[in-house]
């Protein structure tokens, strides 16, 4: 495996660094690594001398700024140059310098910009002969040594106002290499952060925490003055302090939250006819929009108010390993719901299924708050019948399938709502069989507890995986690519295949992706197929 695989990120400007350094590392260049601290310079230092022929020599760093405070000139050379004895007070013996130390391998200037005025002379000489004088001696010894350095401020600059030799940068800035700041990549974030929970957990072998949809876009909005070494110890933080548990916009230090004028209010023309509704219990608004909760038999539902608005529907044709079946079309086409409407963030749990009908079906029974499944769509109407007798206001249904993606979508196009991919701290779904390449993770091989895993932007858990959900319509083959409103197939034939949307917890990949769609004889039953409840 390749050592540059340490340096995480998919974006552009990563992918181009890499390139190049995988270029520069076959070679005995000297390399020059811009970056702001904490972006990762030592780490690509590392991965450039494991990667070239040196990799089984020797890998010193001098970190320059460290080395700064205090040494005088005699102690730097010595430092760097090594000295014989006798060569000054306290000289008792003789000592070998670090670039003599690095012979045969690659020696890192870190922070070559704090490298004293008074030494550059020296080290410039040592970068064009290659060879060096030891403090007190009058022989010069000859060294093999590949240079990297790195720099965290604008050299150019240090060159205008005198503090570093022109002819010095111009022999480091052989080769140069800029490691971009995280703000400006801002994709390889949620990337970066997974990483790091895991390793973290690893560490204390304990389960990782899972950062939420919004804390996600939290820590995408930061400014991260620290970079990456900010995010790391950020991570570090809250491992320890929410192993194991979703972390909400809550958790998160006060700097990354935003003000409460920042927050979602919701115009009066969009909010539900009634609010609260009158079959809710508790009710109000955070940052996701309005919630009302149904209490029943000891068992909550929360419900989230889904605005009104337009989506692309399907998924568009550069989309991988999209339309697996040809059976059923994800025709990429504009639709618009006129109406909000009220749908449950989780699917039914075991036990609301239980306290309506009294028995569970579920092959994954262990416990309540995992999802109902083995339940046909005819038993998703014989439930829905039974609570609407006994709340007679709830007026509850499925969701119809374009109100279904709708909200999986939570005002995305990409083939999740969580981004172009996904691992399993997102989606439980089979981790041997991952999306469009990507790398391998956890396969639970049964269902998990809802709300376990991150909600999307909208406050809706696992509407990717988990289990399949059926939705109101009759299943069509293909649903067109006519603009169309407020969508909902041909509900007269009651024995007509159904739709089922989102993926369960045994199915690969691409078929966890929010346009993914199946269609099942409405009396089809199995372990990996429950509902979510819609109002109104």
């Amino acid at each position: 495996m390749s050592h540059f695989n340490a340096i995480l990120g998919q974006s552009p400007e990563i992918h181009v660094l890499i390139r190049s350094a995988r270029i520069v590392a076959a070679t005995d260049v000297t390399v020059l690594i811009k970056g702001e601290t904490g972006t990762g310079k030592e780490l690509l230092a590392a991965a450039i001398q494991q990667e070239s022929p040196r990799a089984n020599q020797t890998f010193i760093t001098l970190n320059c700024a460290a080395m700064l405070e205090g040494l005088t000139e005699v102690e730097w050379e010595s430092e760097l140059f090594g000295h014989i004895k006798g060569a000054f007070t306290g000289a008792i013996s003789n000592k070998q310098g670090l670039i003599q130390a690095a012979d045969g391998g690659t020696l890192f200037f870190d922070e070559i910009n704090s490298l004293p005025l008074f030494i550059q002379p020296k080290v410039l000489r040592f970068l064009e002969t290659g060879e060096c004088l030891a403090v007190g001696d009058t022989n010069f010894y000859s060294v093999n040594v590949r240079v990297i350095a790195a720099t965290n401020t604008d050299l150019n600059q240090q060159v205008a106002n005198g503090t570093f030799r022109r002819d010095l940068y111009f022999r480091l800035n052989v080769v140069p290499l800029e490691l971009p700041p995280l703000r400006q990549r801002k994709e390889d974030i949620p990337l970066l952060a997974d990483h790091f929970l895991a390793d973290f957990a690893e560490l204390h072998n304990w389960q990782a925490p899972v950062l939420s949809h919004q804390a996600i876009k939290l820590l995408r909005d930061y400014a991260w003055p620290g970079n990456i070494r900010e995010l790391r110890d950020l991570c570090e933080r809250l491992n320890i302090l929410f192993p194991g548990t979703v972390i909400e916009q809550e958790n998160l230090p006060v700097e990354f939250r935003p003000a409460l004028s920042s927050f979602i209010s919701i115009s009066p023309k969009l909010l539900p006819e009634k609010f609260p509704p009158s079959w809710a219990r508790a009710w109000g608004e955070d940052t996701f929009g309005l919630f009302a909760e149904l209490h029943y038999q000891g068992c909550v539902q929360r419900f989230r108010w889904i605005l009104p608005g337009s989506f692309w529907m399907g998924s568009p044709p550069g989309e991988p390993d999209r339309e697996p079946w040809n059976e059923s079309k994800e025709t990429w086409h504009l639709v618009t719901l006129t109406k909000g409407f009220w749908l449950a963030d989780t699917a039914c749990t075991q036990g609301l299924w239980e306290s309506v009908m009294r028995e569970n079906p579920s092959r994954f029974n262990d416990d309540s708050q995992k999802p109902v499944e083995m339940v046909s769509w005819y038993e998703v109407q014989q439930f829905i019948d039974t609570l609407s007798r006994q709340t007679a206001v709830l007026h509850a249904r499925l969701p119809s399938e374009a109100e279904w993606e709708y909200a999986c979508r939570a005002g995305t196009e990409s083939a999740f709502s969580f981004g172009d991919y996904i691992t399993p701290r997102q989606v439980n779904y089979n981790g041997d069989l991952p999306y469009a390449g990507g790398e391998k993770g956890e396969y639970r091989q049964t269902t998990v507890e809802v709300k376990s895993l991150p909600a999307n932007a909208w406050g809706l858990y696992e509407m990717h995986g988990n289990v399949w959900e059926w939705c109101q319509d009759v299943g069509l083959a293909d649903l067109g690519r006519n603009d169309v409103a407020d969508p909902l197939f041909d509900l007269s034939d009651q024995d007509r295949d159904r739709v089922l949307r989102g993926g369960g917890w045994y199915s690969q990949g691409r078929l966890v992706r929010s346009a993914i769609r199946i269609r099942r004889q409405p009396d089809y039953r199995i372990y990996d197929i429950g509902f979510r409840l819609a109002l109104g």
